[in-house]
């Protein structure tokens, strides 16, 4: 009985981490696209919060606990990274530290499949309001070259990059279905 809401505990805490994961994301997503979303003053910073009340209960919670290299390894991680941010002064870095720090124990299938999911969806939305004219579409003309549309991004480098991403990433998560013969033949 112990064992099995151990285990309850500790899916509810990888679904939790997977959500903040998705807002991250998304938040993230959003910043490359030419929606204007008006967040909250302190959205960013109660988001850290959540993520790190997160990996302190899933510290407290894991029974595997972690050995002395982990443990040199994590605080390793968290000096270079305070020490980067302290030098350029990117908060960014935080957040990529806490979702480094958090995905502990989580499959990286799991995260893939969620920001395959979330991505998708918000790019999809994206390309379909900035061709419904709902939000801008930005394009660039230069001479003697075609004239390069972004659908919604910013860049058109920007909506090439999401884009190779999620190519990337389903295909890794279909990577047993198919063998090298099949990926060929669809190139």
């Amino acid at each position: 009985m112990k064992e099995k809401l151990l285990e309850n505990k500790k899916k509810v805490l990888e679904n939790l981490y997977l959500t903040v994961f998705a807002v991250f994301c998304l938040y993230f997503f959003m910043w490359t696209t030419t929606f204007w979303v008006s967040w909250p003053d302190f959205f960013v910073s109660d988001l850290r919060t959540v993520m790190i009340a997160l990996i302190v209960v899933k510290a407290s919670v894991s029974e595997k606990k972690s050995n002395w290299k982990e443990l040199v390894f994590e605080i390793g991680l968290i000096a270079v990274f305070l020490a980067v941010k302290n030098r350029n002064g990117q908060e960014i870095l935080l957040d990529t530290l806490l979702l480094i720090l958090g995905a502990k124990e989580i499959a990286s299938e799991k995260l893939i499949r969620v920001y395959t999911v979330t991505i998708a969806t918000a790019l999809f939305v994206t390309i379909g309001a900035s061709l419904l004219g709902i939000i801008e579409n930005l394009s660039y003309a230069q001479p003697g070259r075609m004239t390069r549309m972004a659908f919604g991004i910013g860049y058109p480098t920007d909506f090439g990059a999401h884009v190779l991403f999620l190519l990337l990433c389903y295909f890794y998560l279909r990577r047993k279905k198919y063998n090298m013969w099949n990926w060929q033949l669809r190139f």
